[in-house]
């Protein structure tokens, strides 16, 4: 436990969340003892290390994931292009320089898959923790201090804390949407530059080989990249949660600035008024992605 008097920087930083929880409060019915002021700002302190670490966490597996998965998937297609090479020899101007290059090119891909397994999350008591772990450990530790804190303080005091938890909310919303969005760049992309190269070798080979195993690779990527857009929606998810986090952000704006909707006198009203706004829209955000989800004929249940 860190006492206020302490000089040391965790009893300062536990002075100054409890600064911030006296004046503000009281015009909401702030009625914690010092003791319960102290003990609730340890535990908000503890709570964000724990989220900040749980977050690196996930970020690494992330990593992790993506540098083994990366060369799983790429693996493949250089070796057959080295197969393709050494069948058909007379299509390859240096046979030897090709082999070289390819070789190059799979040893790159076998230390990033190395590195990328020595940076696997691991627990000592669970053992390696994958990304659905990871996300579910980080819920726990929110799902944690939200029944913490409902014990500590009451329903009108939480609701103020509501507030200093949108920003968060927000930010996670634009993380999701740039991540959809990149996605959907990346395979869109690849359609265009798979589209011209297809053009550009039925112009430029006439000859079977290796124009033809080039218009193959090409034309499977193009049906991969088309089916999997257009399964996933990666677009439309990005569109809705920008729309979702503006909205958001639009409402934390009115709410900081006390107009419309929330240009009521009393200060309480219009945090309820508030959270119950911000509660709706991501309500309608969930059923927007349940409606993703759903087949053709069963989105209009979804709505």
């Amino acid at each position: 436990m860190f006492t206020a008097e302490s000089d040391s920087t965790w009893g300062n930083l536990v002075e100054e969340v409890i600064e911030t929880l006296k004046d503000p409060k009281q015009e909401y019915g702030w009625s914690l003892e010092p003791a319960q002021q102290h003990e609730y700002a340890n535990s908000f302190i503890t709570y964000r290390r724990d989220v900040a670490t749980a977050e690196r966490r996930i970020r690494r597996a992330l990593l992790s994931r993506w540098l083994r998965l990366v060369p799983l998937v790429v693996m493949p297609l250089v070796l057959a292009v080295v197969g393709w090479g050494n069948l058909w020899p007379e299509d390859v101007p240096d046979l030897r320089t090709f082999n070289i290059v390819t070789i190059v090119v799979i040893l790159v891909l076998v230390v990033v898959f190395l590195v990328g397994y020595f940076l696997r999350v691991k627990d000592e008591k669970h053992g390696v923790r994958s990304v659905f772990l990871l996300r579910r450990d980080l819920e726990i530790i929110h799902d944690w201090w939200t029944l913490n804190a409902s014990k500590t303080r009451p329903t009108t005091e939480r609701r103020d804390g509501y507030r200093e938890h949108i920003p968060r909310v927000i930010d996670r919303l634009r993380r999701n949407t740039q991540f959809y969005r990149r996605i959907h760049n990346w395979f869109q992309w690849g359609v265009f530059f798979a589209s011209v190269g297809t053009t550009a070798t039925t112009a430029f080979w006439e000859t079977p080989q290796p124009g033809k195993t080039i218009l193959i690779m090409l034309g499977s990527f193009l049906a991969f990249a088309t089916a999997v857009t257009g399964y996933f929606k990666f677009r439309e998810r990005a569109y809705n949660l920008q729309q979702t986090a503006d909205q958001v952000e639009q409402h934390a704006t009115a709410f900081d600035l006390g107009i419309a909707p929330y240009a009521d006198a009393d200060a309480a009203v219009n945090l309820e008024r508030f959270a119950e706004n911000v509660e709706t829209l991501r309500m309608e955000q969930r059923k927007r992605e349940q409606q993703l989800e759903q087949p053709h004929q069963g989105q209009a249940d979804v709505i």
